[in-house]
């Protein structure tokens, strides 16, 4: 069994509010002893609320950090609506909210195909093309010649891939 997740996105309390306490112990008695034993608790503890924040993870890692989608209520919800239909078809009964979730389906391959925003989250990476201006250097460096000039360059390059560095046009700037 994979190890838990650091960061969930639904909790205990979030499925016992859309299933009620009583909907949830049900489906997690499978003794039929009418409670539930710390071994089925940790059941839902460790495959129902990671099950919900994995799939989450697979259509929204791409666009947004862990952290972010932890704050987000639109997050919580469609991890509620899976982490309990997860739970109602466990053992093989009539599944609960299965239109809630095709919904949330939906909605989670447009957040990733990018027709979709969660609005109140940052994105993972800027939407925006990084601007660097550069020069040839071929009398200087055998090697990558495309050079940098950072003085009149953005800061931070956000594709992710590092810049070649020119230490001297760091230090002169040469107008053209």
């Amino acid at each position: 069994m994979p190890t838990a997740l650091a960061t969930l996105y639904v909790t205990q309390s979030d499925m016992e509010a859309l299933f009620s306490t009583e909907g949830v112990e049900l489906r997690l008695d499978d003794d039929g002893s009418g409670t539930v034993s710390a071994p089925e608790l940790l059941r839902l503890t460790t495959q129902a609320l990671n099950y919900a924040t994995a799939r989450c993870n697979m259509f929204l890692l791409g666009r947004y950090e862990p952290a972010d989608l932890a704050t987000s209520w639109v997050v919580n919800e469609w991890a509620t609506y899976i982490a309990c239909h997860w739970l109602s078809a466990r053992r093989g009964n009539p599944t609960l909210f299965g239109a809630q979730v095709e919904e949330v389906k939906k909605e989670l391959a447009q957040v990733k195909a990018g027709q979709l925003n969660l609005e109140e989250l940052g994105s993972r990476n800027p939407s925006w093309p990084t601007w660097s201006n550069t020069r040839v250097d071929s009398t200087n460096y055998r090697l990558r010649k495309i050079r940098v000039e950072r003085p009149i360059s953005e800061e931070e390059p956000t594709s992710g891939k590092p810049q070649n560095r020119d230490i001297w046009a760091d230090v002169i700037f040469e107008p053209n």
